[in-house]
């Protein structure tokens, strides 16, 4: 696809108004799509003139900032050159962010060789720039004439003459005041060969998402107002076709966590409050539901639906993996936990004994430990899970890495009943470790100019599994890195938990309505713009990111339904 074509393209939808339906809806015509999304239509101004133009909604004007681009760089020295899978996109980023209709868009498939997302997009013009469009189309300035579908004429985008590979081509169809492009053309057949829009004798075609109880059941729980941005994918079709490519945290979440297990997701970003100055400018939503496992792994079990509501002491239907541990807790208990350093992050309340039990790793880990305290002539319960505290937390910092993006590094926090608790148990497990050969003790430099302190680690090794334990205060932490281990304890000695940086989240929490919860979220993203916007003046070019939202707060709970258990993270967004 050309940057001509692209320019060309983008005027089309610089205003779009409601007209009588031409074609029926993506969501009733494409059978078993990988992933949908739609721009909700911008509402009616109140009082506003028959025919007036609408006004950009402020999920509009975020797409449409070019700020957003910016962000995604990393940068002035992370900028590439564009691909032809990054300029299609380009050109739906440019329909989203600049329509006032509604638009949908539906990724059918990614091509295997190169990673090209097939894509159909439908999207409703006023009538005069269809009328614009379509003499466009008859004079051939665009494109040629491709085929006839259902008595409409379909047409090829002009690109730049080298041959198509799979999904370079772009076909489009203009019916009535209807634009459907993409280069999907099998896809494009299912919309124009659908009955037309209003026909209601037509049955609906089987495998649309429309008539998907998964799709409908998700679509009750999240809220969409007017001008929302929302999204459904097949997350298990989705985790075949990209899971391979991730790495890094990503792949450890996915591959780990169990979270890849689920069965769908759902999320949508909505507009805040107009006018309200202590509401978010954005609230976003991330549903994942996860299908009960009636054979074995999430049985629900007996007063799960007793007279106090869900008993969240069982574990969750059909997760798998360590996310299988979590474990709701009131809020007030999980603020202290909260990163308070770098970027902020993610706290997640978890039950210690199940943590070691729902991974392959960690339970073959917790029986060797067992193994290796029995042969120093010590009991496992008795020398360390007796000196636990109630509960631990999987914590997730954000910070920046040297190249200025984000960085987040995951660190396990164990409580014990006491400071004397944690320093004993540290050290029962240095001399069982090095006793068994699990593990060496080794010692690091701290990383604060102002506490140059030297810090006690335990180097575990356990087949491939190698990770870094320490005490502090009346904790354990544990994460797969030295450097990380010392710089977290830095920032803790640091960084005194702030009572007051918890009253946006517990606000948050209270108007979602929830109870206990599972987890913690706070970041500024403050600093990361500072150094993007310094990056890209080292060039000579001003960024301006002020209009994006910087602060996000938000929480983590479960759900637990007949089916399974759906996963809701809710997060509140402000500049």
């Amino acid at each position: 696809m050309s940057k001509g074509v692209i320019r060309s393209l983008l005027p089309l939808a610089l205003v779009v108004a409601p007209v009588f339906g031409q074609t029926q809806r993506l969501v009733d015509t494409i059978a078993r799509p990988l992933a949908y999304l739609c721009l909700e239509a911008m509402p009616p101004l109140a009082n506003a003139r028959p025919g007036a133009e609408r006004q950009p909604g402020p999920v509009h004007r975020l797409l449409a900032d070019p700020s957003l681009e910016v962000l995604f760089t990393g940068g002035a020295e992370n900028r590439e050159p564009a691909t032809g899978s990054t300029r299609a996109l380009g050109l739906v980023r440019g329909l989203l962010g600049r329509s006032l209709g509604e638009i949908e868009l539906v990724l059918t498939g990614i091509v295997p060789a190169d990673g090209q997302p097939l894509l159909v997009l439908r999207a409703r013009l006023p009538v005069a720039a269809a009328d614009n469009l379509q003499l466009a189309l008859d004079k051939n300035e665009l494109g040629e004439a491709s085929r006839k579908v259902a008595g409409t004429t379909t047409y090829r985008l002009r690109g730049d003459g080298t041959a198509a590979a799979p999904g370079q081509d772009v076909e489009l169809a203009l019916v009535g005041a209807d634009l459907v492009i993409g280069n999907d053309t099998s896809a494009i057949r299912e919309v124009l060969e659908a009955p037309a829009a209003g026909n209601t004798a037509a049955a609906p075609r089987e495998g649309v998402l429309s008539g998907d109880a998964t799709f409908r059941a998700m679509k009750k729980q999240l809220p969409v107002a007017g001008g929302s941005l929302w999204m459904f994918g097949d997350w298990q079709r989705l985790g075949d076709r990209v899971g391979g490519d991730a790495k890094g945290m990503p792949a450890w979440l996915m591959g780990s966590s169990g979270l890849g297990s689920a069965r769908a997701v759902m999320a949508a970003v909505s507009p805040g409050a107009a006018g309200a100055a202590d509401r978010p400018d954005y609230t976003a939503t991330l549903l994942l539901d996860f299908a009960a496992d009636h054979d074995g792994a999430g049985r629900r079990g007996p007063g799960r639906h007793g007279p106090g509501g869900p008993d969240h002491d069982h574990e969750p239907d059909g997760i798998t993996g360590w996310f299988r541990s979590v474990k709701p807790v009131p809020v007030r208990t999980l603020l202290a936990e909260l990163p308070a350093g770098g970027l902020g992050g993610l706290v997640l309340s978890v039950d210690l004994r199940r943590a070691f039990t729902s991974s392959h790793d960690g339970s073959h880990f917790y029986s060797d430990l067992r193994i290796a305290f029995e042969e120093y002539g010590l009991d496992l319960d008795r020398n360390v899970m007796s000196r636990l505290g109630e509960h631990g937390t999987l914590q997730f910092h954000v910070g920046t890495s040297a190249a200025g993006t984000a960085a987040v590094d995951a660190v396990y926090s164990i409580r014990t009943k006491n400071k004397k608790a944690a320093s004993d148990l540290f050290a029962d497990l240095r001399r069982v470790c090095e006793k068994s050969k699990l593990g060496v003790g080794v010692a690091r430099d701290g990383k604060d100019p102002k506490d140059r302190r030297v810090h006690e680690l335990i180097e575990v090794r356990h087949h491939d599994l190698t990770m870094f334990l320490t005490a502090h205060e009346d904790a354990l932490l544990f994460t797969s890195d030295a450097d990380t281990l010392v710089a977290v304890v830095d920032e803790l000695r640091r960084n005194k938990p702030r009572a007051k940086k918890g009253e946006p989240i517990a606000a948050a929490v209270t108007a979602a309505g929830t109870g206990n919860v599972a987890g913690l979220f706070d970041v500024d993203l403050q600093p990361l713009f500072d150094h993007i916007s310094t990056a890209f003046a080292g060039v000579g070019v001003r960024v301006d990111l002020s209009t994006l939202p910087r602060r996000h707060v938000g929480h983590l709970d479960l759900q637990p339904h007949d089916e399974g258990t759906t996963v809701r993270v809710r997060v509140l967004s402000s500049k």
